[in-house]
């Protein structure tokens, strides 16, 4: 059911409807006509149309003429006259809790834009049923990718970063946010459906452990969160530390380490050049004797990693000149 279509049949809502006196009323405080109030509700409310059916229900009154989806008329009908119909009842059987995983899982494939057959398949009912649940309870269909996104991410993401993130969650939410951002297989596992995958190579889910972590942190500090004292920051640092004394030169994440570090690095001295002043110099003078014996000495390491030296690589003045580097 599309926005216009929405639109149109919250029109023919009785006057009076619980569903109506529910509705928010933000921008009739603004001194806006009503029905604004009412489109908004009603285009973002993914179960509108149950609701619309049930105003009608509630108002002892039979749907107008122009309602013509087969679907609203047979739930209607199935709750008005008691009619024999086992699509609408498999489909008002998923809101029950005893089905909870299997509505979680109805609404992360249906958020995905899943063709009803694969569905019906999936989760063991006919394709009548499905399209009649996404009708009335889960109206998805036809929402854009921005519309999708706000119904799984209402308060943003900013959620994620607070503590007891996971707990203070439904599990719908986790599922939902899981199934977009990683698909399907990700919340099959976060539902116990699906084991996670131990194929043993450990390098690889390190790698990209250490990456996601690192990756999470800078997007933090680009979002200007760089102040506040937050878990992420903390277990960045301890993956540098990790990437810097624990990683030897054919480690995956070696790579990955220069170029944190040459971020970080880029970082700190952004910071501090707004604290002192753009037009100060930081850092030491290009000719001091100081920045050329430490370039000299960087030069000198570069080498001895390399092999490519023609000094004798005594383990006792390499380890000397690794301390002054992080010293320095």
């Amino acid at each position: 059911m599309n926005r216009d279509r929405i639109e149109f049949l919250s029109q023919l809502i009785p006057p009076g409807a619980p569903y109506l006196a529910q509705m928010p009323r933000d921008c009739s405080a603004l001194g806006l006509p009503r029905k604004i109030d009412v489109y908004a509700h009603a285009g973002h409310d993914p179960q509108f149309g149950w609701n619309f059916v049930h105003a009608f229900l509630q108002a002892d009154r039979p749907l107008p003429s122009e309602v013509h989806e087969p679907e609203l008329l047979r739930a209607y009908s199935y709750a008005r006259h008691n009619t024999q119909d086992p699509d609408v009842l498999a489909a008002m059987l998923l809101e029950h809790s005893a089905n909870y995983q299997k509505r979680i899982l109805m609404r992360c494939l249906l958020i995905l834009q899943y063709d009803y057959s694969p569905i019906a398949e999936y989760l063991d009912l006919t394709e009548a049923a499905c399209q009649i649940y996404e009708m009335l309870f889960w109206n998805v269909r036809h929402r854009s990718r921005i519309e999708r996104i706000a119904l799984v991410f209402p308060e943003g993401r900013q959620v994620e970063f607070l503590p007891g993130y996971a707990a203070s969650q439904s599990l719908q939410s986790l599922a939902l946010r899981a199934a977009m951002q990683h698909g399907l297989p990700a919340a099959e596992e976060l539902l116990g459906l699906r084991n996670a995958p131990a194929d043993g190579d450990l390098d690889q889910h390190a790698h990209k452990l250490m990456a996601q972590t690192l990756h999470t942190a800078n997007l933090m500090r680009e979002w200007g969160f760089e102040h506040q004292d937050l878990e992420i920051f903390s277990r960045a640092l301890k993956v540098l530390k990790v990437i810097q004394f624990g990683a030897n030169k054919r480690h995956p994440a070696s790579t990955l380490a220069t170029a944190a570090s040459r971020d970080l690095s880029t970082a700190v001295r952004e910071s501090l050049q707004r604290l002192i002043g753009t037009d100060r110099p930081f850092g030491l003078p290009a000719d001091s004797p100081e920045a050329l014996d430490r370039r000299g000495t960087e030069a000198r390491s570069a080498e001895i990693d390399l092999g490519e030296s023609d000094e004798p690589t005594d383990s006792h003045q390499a380890n000397r000149e690794c301390r002054f580097l992080r010293a320095a």
